[in-house]
C-alpha cells in the first residue's frame, strides 16, 4: 500500500500534551493547509484524489477513519490521536468518515489549491490512474 503513517514525538508534562511539527517532519514541503470540522453525523467527506498533491491528514480530536484505494488493494486507516499523520501520495482516493461527533482533522497539502488537480470521480481515476497509483 503506497500510504503510510507517521507518529510525531509527544511531549508530555502535568499542563498536557505537546505535539511538535517541525520543517522537515513531513515528506513534501508544506504549501497549504486546512482544517475540517462540523461534520453532520453520517457524512462522508472527500470521496477524490489528486493527480499530483500529496496530502498529510491528522486527526485533531475524534475518532476518523479514512477509506483508501491504491487502484490495487483497498483498505482504510483510523486516525484517533493526534500524533498520527496519515500520508497519502497522489492517486490514492480517499473518504473520510467521522467516527465521533465532533471531530476535528487537518490536511496539510504540498501544493496550492487547484481545481485540476482533483480526480472527483471514480472515472476520472481510474484513467488517470490505469494500474494504480504507481506509488
Amino acid at each position: 500500500m503506497p500510504w503510510t503513517t507517521l507518529t510525531i514525538p509527544t511531549f508530555t508534562d502535568p499542563r498536557g500534551h505537546l505535539q511538535v511539527l517541525e520543517g522537515g517532519g513531513l515528506p513534501f514541503p508544506i504549501r497549504r493547509v486546512f482544517w475540517i470540522h462540523g461534520v453532520p453525523r453520517g457524512v462522508t467527506r472527500g470521496g477524490h484524489a489528486h493527480g499530483t498533491q500529496t496530502q498529510a491528514l491528522v486527526c485533531m480530536a475524534g475518532s476518523l477513519r479514512v477509506d483508501l484505494d491504491d487502484g490495487r488493494a483497498p483498505g482504510s486507516v483510523v486516525l484517533d490521536r493526534p500524533d498520527r499523520i496519515l500520508i497519502l501520495p497522489p492517486g490514492i482516493w480517499a473518504e473520510e468518515t467521522p467516527l465521533t461527533v465532533g471531530v476535528v482533522y487537518t490536511v496539510f497539502c504540498s501544493g496550492a489549491f487547484d481545481p485540476a488537480d482533483y480526480l472527483r470521480t471514480r472515472e476520472a481515476w481510474a484513467r488517470a490512474f490505469p494500474t494504480g497509483s504507481g506509488t
